[in-house]
């Protein structure tokens, strides 16, 4: 024996479970041919209805974006929020707080550390130097 599937040239050891191999077993050669095409004729409809989503999904995505230049939004200005939001977060987290502080009132490292553990562990979001 060749070790191939009846009707096709690759052997079965080739094929994965997930391959419809299985969905293929205790059919005639016929009715095995019939279910492939099914699934080959499923498959283009699928792939055109891919390709039209896309379609219109690029067009949406071009009319946001010309809305978005009439009403005077830019990538540049996006950008901007963005950088000043994460500025905004950063400034306002505890290791910045703590980082801000002038040298010469620092506490100690040891105390920093049970501070920044005590702030990591605190359920509601920290203990700020005051």
């Amino acid at each position: 024996m060749d070790n191939l599937s009846p009707g096709s040239e690759k052997p079965l050891s080739d094929m994965s479970p997930d391959s419809g191999i299985n969905e293929l077993a205790g059919l005639t050669p016929e009715e095995q041919e019939k279910q492939k095409q099914e699934w080959a004729s499923e498959l283009a409809q699928v792939e055109e209805e891919i390709n039209t989503l896309k379609l219109v999904l690029s067009s949406k995505v071009r009319q946001a974006q010309e809305l978005k230049r009439k009403l005077g939004f830019s990538v540049w200005r996006d950008f901007q929020d963005d950088m000043q939001q994460g500025i905004k977060n950063v400034k306002e987290s505890n290791i910045f707080y703590i980082i801000s502080i002038p040298p010469a009132t620092r506490v100690s490292k040891r105390r920093l550390d049970k501070l920044v553990k005590l702030s990591l562990t605190h359920p509601y979001g920290g203990i700020r130097l005051i």
